[in-house]
């Protein structure tokens, strides 16, 4: 699978998406497809298709056990990730609005060497047929790359004007939008051509009015014209100029200006964004209270979800009470948090993707935990989580945070490096012992597969959340009290890349590790029997 290249945001990539549970590159990536598909189509949706590739991605166990195709039809039906609309009810209701959904595999279709590729048919009531080519990048990131016969790179960062036109006339019809509405003229278009046609793309920082979308339509040159909208937080301001790029740039930021970690991350999420400190404050504030809402629902008694395993976070609390067991202050607790929301995501609650959803109870459980033993505040907690999302940004140079490309170290391990330098701010750590804490949590990490078992994220998904929550701990506790971690963030961070090109494919989700065990095939066929989901 390859990387996007596209600009990093904290609020687009590493803390979020918020979103269904419970994975973002098989239950998230899928649904942003289908929503933007969705826009793409002539008229009223009747018939939907989608097809897969015959070998991995959706067509494998991981496809069905994370939910991907209730999530096509969750978006086929307009409502992305975080939409208040239960997941395993979206085939019901998109039958209810009367449109026709199926799914096959296509031994012919080429995945190109992409692991979660998609190809949607999709019907209008006119019998006009359009097709959309989707990729699911990792971390809930997406990219449609084809359009019918079109070429295209879309990623949902931007606000989207599409025009249909002759090739011929694609250059002058550039031209005319260009001089007509200024505000087009503010990102780089792209003409995509497919013999005579050809489609303009035009990107736009503020949503395409329904009126101008009207007058373009209107334009003699124009056979077909449609707004993609922009689907992530943050939509990329263009001719950026980021404070750093990666961890050594983090670092040197830090130092030369005086700034910590929280700062460095308003500064940064200033510059993609264009928001102000004030808005950037607020919208952690909301990721923060998703996070509460996530482990406050996955603690409660009577939770529910299908799978290998049963919900244990609310006894797991309980039991703390009366059992004997090793004092280990908080960390005890921040496990059965962070069990609380991995456990509400397969139950397809929404949760804080951080940076998946598949490590989604790491940060929340450490951060969340230690803000209670230490009675922080919410302003603590927030820059916390602030100077979490700075590390992260540091480390996504060509890490979209999956385990299809890396293995778990780039969904837990990354996660928990977050963490450890979240701990460290909120313990009143300096930059310089975050950045430490963050290193030696992700060196503790390296090397780890990603192994879900019957293509669930439950086995060994809750409990590697559980340890590297443990392992957040002690790393800020270590960092704070002067260990030195002796490798650079940046440099273990490139270790991880080079120990994930080196996993064989079938340790980065592709039924190897745990799913080989005798248990794990015990547990796959017994799973398949009792679910119907073959």
């Amino acid at each position: 699978m390859k990387q996007s290249k596209r600009t990093v945001t904290i609020f687009n990539n590493v803390m979020g998406p918020v979103g269904i549970g419970p994975s973002t590159s098989n239950t998230c990536g899928p649904c942003r497809i289908a929503y933007l598909s969705r826009k793409l189509c002539r008229g009223p949706l009747k018939k939907a298709e989608v097809i897969f590739p015959a070998e991995g991605g959706y067509a494998s166990p991981n496809g069905k056990g994370m939910r991907s195709d209730y999530a096509f039809a969750h978006g086929l039906l307009g409502r992305l990730p975080d939409a208040d609309f239960p997941l395993l009810k979206a085939f019901d209701d998109l039958k209810a609005a009367g449109v026709e959904l199926s799914f096959s595999v296509e031994q012919t279709l080429d995945a190109g060497g992409e692991h979660l590729l998609s190809l949607l048919k999709l019907t209008d009531a006119e019998g006009e047929i359009t097709l959309v080519r989707g990729l699911s990048k990792g971390g809930g990131m997406i990219e449609l790359t084809g359009i019918d016969a079109f070429p295209v790179s879309i990623g949902g960062e931007y606000n989207l004007l599409l025009a249909f036109t002759e090739a011929a006339a694609a250059a002058g019809l550039v031209e005319t939008l260009r001089s007509t509405w200024p505000e087009l003229a503010e990102y780089e278009s792209s003409c995509s051509r497919a013999g005579d046609r050809a489609l303009i793309l035009i990107p736009t920082y503020e949503p395409v009015a329904p009126e101008k979308l009207e007058q373009v339509r209107s334009m003699a040159a124009v056979e077909r014209a449609c707004v993609l909208p922009a689907i992530l937080p943050v939509v990329v301001r263009p001719r950026l100029e980021l404070p750093f790029v990666n961890a050594d740039g983090l670092s040197a930021y830090c130092a030369r200006t005086g700034r910590s970690l929280t700062e460095a991350a308003v500064a940064y999420e200033q510059a993609v964004s264009g928001w102000s400190e004030e808005r950037i404050r607020e919208f952690a504030r909301s990721v923060l209270n998703a996070m509460r809402a996530a482990v406050r629902q996955g603690l409660k008694p009577g939770l529910q979800f299908d799978g290998i395993v049963k919900p244990f976070a609310s006894e797991m609390v309980e039991k703390m009470k009366t059992a004997s067991v090793i004092e280990d202050g908080v960390v005890t607790k921040a496990a059965a948090y962070s069990l609380a929301v991995m456990e509400y995501s397969n139950a397809s609650g929404v949760v804080v993707c951080m940076p998946t959803a598949g490590a989604s109870g790491v940060a929340a459980g450490a951060l969340l935990s230690a803000a209670e033993r230490l009675d922080s505040t919410d302003r603590e907690v927030i820059d916390a989580l602030l100077a979490a999302g700075a590390v992260g940004v540091s480390i996504s140079e060509e890490n979209d945070f999956c385990g299809g490309v890396y293995g778990c170290q780039a969904e837990v391990g990354c996660a928990s490096s977050m963490a450890a330098a979240a701990l460290v701010v909120l313990l009143g750590g300096t930059v310089d012992q975050a950045m430490n804490a963050a290193s030696m949590a992700l060196q503790n990490m390296l090397g780890l597969i990603c192994d879900p078992v019957c293509g669930l994220v439950q086995v060994p998904c809750f409990s590697r959340n559980m340890s590297a929550v443990a392992n957040a701990v002690v790393c800020a506790n270590a960092g704070v009290l002067g260990f030195p971690g002796t490798i650079p963030l940046q440099d273990v961070f490139e270790a991880m890349k080079s120990s994930g090109a080196l996993m064989p494919e079938r340790l980065k989700g592709g039924g190897g590790g745990l799913c080989q065990t005798r248990q794990g095939r015990c547990l796959l066929e017994r799973y398949t029997s009792e679910s119907g989901r073959a």
